[in-house]
């Protein structure tokens, strides 16, 4: 049994559910969907403290087998797997040493193999830490693959692209960081947030991160990609693999913030913090929730590359 839930994923397909506690236990479930039960397959006192954050690869492997993680305030991570008949879920790999701080998040992410070998996949893990680091490991190894240093300010959150192959982290110091994950190159940092920034999503199409700021904004970036560089220096797990998602991700970045999204104080409350912006599936719209209690939806204007664009208006303000 678990202590006070801190936090719990559910795969896309809605059969497992991995969920930690206050304590630093950790629970991996087989969910069945004709009457939600939920029967234990896995699990652990895996971390000597709270648990901040869990994650389940959205993708199974190639045995069949779906990856979960979690991470804590002790600054330890753990991957189980459960199997593809989800009658089990043995712990893969535990690392307690690669940070100093506690773990603040932790995401995983995909890159699709290539055109000659369309069905393999390497599956990643990006961590975001208070010790001012962003690391990337092999997710069915525990293999390390890359630092991501942002000096003594403290990384919020961590969110792969739908390939992959570009990172982003937010941290208090207020700025967006796109990070190639593989050799760990930092592509592009994006400022304009007046405090720290505690939550990213990327758009389905890869083109837009959105943003959400202790400066009670939210803000939609987009992002281009340019000039593909020839090689990258980076460990390789898998080098058919790995090689060429690293190389496809070397590339300069251009930026721009494409909408500012202020959030409306509501009372006299002095707090009003975005917590989260969502994008809707067809990425004409996002959702964001607010400290204060309020949640708005806020339609996207159309882009223009050839400038800045006016304000979107909101939709709905809850």
């Amino acid at each position: 049994e678990l202590y006070s839930v801190e936090h719990a994923s559910l795969s896309r397909s809605g059969k497992v559910v991995i969920a930690g506690d206050s304590m630093g236990g950790v629970l991996v479930c087989r969910c069945s969907p004709s009457n939600a039960n939920l029967k234990v397959i896995g699990g652990m006192a895996a971390h000597r403290k709270q648990v901040n954050w869990t994650a389940v690869s959205q993708q199974r492997e190639g045995n069949g087998e779906v990856l979960c993680a979690s991470c804590a305030e002790d600054g330890s991570i753990c991957c189980f797997a459960a199997s593809a008949n989800l009658l089990e879920a043995p712990l893969l790999w535990r690392h307690d040493a690669v940070h100093s701080s506690g773990v603040c998040t932790v995401t995983f992410g995909i890159q699709k193999g290539l055109d000659a070998f369309p069905d393999q996949h390497q599956v990643l893990l990006a961590t975001a830490s208070a010790d001012g680091t962003a690391r990337v490991f092999d997710a069915r190894s525990g293999i390390p693959l890359s630092v991501l240093n942002h000096g003594r300010t403290s990384v919020e959150w961590v969110a792969f692209d739908p390939t992959a192959c570009l990172l982003a982290t937010s941290s208090h110091d207020a700025r967006v960081r796109v990070w190639n994950p593989i050799s760990g190159e930092l592509l592009a940092v994006l400022e304009g947030h007046q405090g720290g920034v505690c939550f990213l999503e990327w758009s389905r199409c890869g083109q837009l991160i959105a943003s959400a700021s202790k400066d009670g904004t939210a803000r939609i970036w987009e992002i281009q990609r340019m000039d593909i560089k020839d090689t990258c220096d980076a460990p390789v797990v898998n080098t058919r693999l790995s090689r060429a998602a690293a190389v496809s991700a070397c590339c300069a970045i251009r930026w721009r913030c494409f909408a500012r999204l202020p959030m409306v104080r509501i009372g006299k409350g002095p707090d009003f913090t975005v917590l989260e912006v969502r994008f809707t599936r067809c990425g004409t719209r996002v959702a964001t929730t607010c400290i204060n209690g309020s949640i708005a939806f806020w339609n996207l204007p159309d882009r223009d590359l050839n400038g800045w664009l006016k304000t979107p208006s909101r939709h709905r303000h809850v």
